[in-house]
């Protein structure tokens, strides 16, 4: 996935120390919003598009998370360390799946480690999928997730939200879900095209070369590149390489070292127990 972002990286503070987080539990909201969930340097809740389900077969809601300034959250595939969320939907009445959308984060980097995520507030829209259009949802939502900086903790909230039967009007959150459902790669017309790929042996290893170009009236402004499912590779922040007229970029990327994620699950059996 490549990145085309104008927003600058936010600095961050140095190596964190996971510590124990604790369950806390929303007052049950009804059809907007449930309420803030205050937990250690972070704020979360469950808010609605609609007031009510409407005859959709989708409800859509967004998982809004507020940070303390100088703390992040992390991306679905976190890094080379840190602590992706995790969602429990047990208990949910009239419920069948729940998609959830991932904005394009953010790039850290500390002492060679990269790690992707959110600094500020977030909102992760959720299309979730009703058993049955018409009739009345409602979520219970555990979800689980680190908020960092020199400390790292984890949050653990409850979130249960009714929506009810009815005519699904937009709610005040509608506006801020799809803005940031607009930020998830894939879901806008892109005039980024991979104009080739290819793996290079070098003498210190393996490199990925991308170049990508964009079309007319475009260019391109601190262009990135996120790659997933490595489970046993660290990638370092990429080598990137725009030409005079910002239309033409080359991405390299140093393939071979062993991800600090990896090394800690070995060592602990708990999945990314490390924050950056």
């Amino acid at each position: 996935m490549i990145t085309h972002k104008t927003k600058a990286l936010s600095r961050f503070i140095g190596p964190a120390l996971l510590l124990a987080g604790s369950l806390a539990i929303a007052t049950p909201g009804t059809a907007q919003q449930t309420a803030w969930v205050d937990l250690d340097f972070s704020q979360v809740r469950l808010v609605s598009a609609t007031v009510a389900v409407g005859d959709s077969r989708t409800v859509r809601l967004g998982l809004q998370i507020k940070m303390k300034p100088g703390f992040k959250t992390y991306w679905r595939s976190p890094g080379d360390a840190g602590i992706p969320p995790r969602f429990d939907w047990t208990g949910s009445h009239n419920f069948t799946r729940a998609n959830i959308e991932w904005p394009a984060p953010e790039r850290f980097v500390l002492g060679g480690f990269n790690t992707f995520g959110y600094t500020d507030e977030i909102v992760l829209p959720i299309e979730v999928e009703l058993a049955n259009p018409g009739q009345p949802f409602e979520a219970h939502l555990q979800v689980v997730y680190g908020v960092c900086r020199d400390i790292c903790v984890l949050g653990d909230a409850e979130l249960v939200l009714a929506v009810p039967a009815g005519n699904a009007q937009q709610t005040r959150h509608h506006d801020v879900i799809e803005w940031f459902g607009r930020q998830v790669p894939g879901t806008q017309a892109s005039d980024v095209d991979i104009s080739s790929a290819r793996i290079i042996s070098g003498d210190e290893g393996l490199v990925i070369e991308i170049k990508a170009q964009v079309g007319d009236g475009s260019d391109f402004d601190q262009p990135d590149i996120l790659v997933e499912g490595l489970e046993e590779v660290a990638l370092p922040a990429p080598t990137i390489v725009v030409d005079a007229g910002r239309r033409n970029t080359t991405v390299s990327l140093s393939a071979g070292k062993r991800s600090a994620a990896t090394e800690t699950r070995r060592a602990t059996g708990y999945p990314d127990a490390v924050g950056w």
